[in-house]
């Protein structure tokens, strides 16, 4: 079940990562997905993705010598 679920929980993790309740309780469920081989490849090539975009759009939020405007 985790393998065809997994894309979908990660999709809901990107657009609801601010809600810190939600987000923990599924980091803990991917900690777990990581034990298993189907579910780790999938992790891995999705996962970290939409963290990139994550902290991307941090980064554009945030003021920085490249952003100040």
């Amino acid at each position: 079940m985790a393998p065809k679920i997994t894309p979908k929980l990660l999709r809901f993790f990107k657009n609801l990562h601010n809600d810190t309740s939600v987000t923990l309780e599924l980091l803990n469920l991917f900690k777990i997905w990581c034990n298993y081989d189907a579910c780790r490849d999938i992790l891995v090539n999705t996962f970290v993705p939409y963290i990139m975009d994550i902290i991307e759009m941090y980064y554009k939020a945030t003021p920085n010598q490249d952003n100040k405007d």
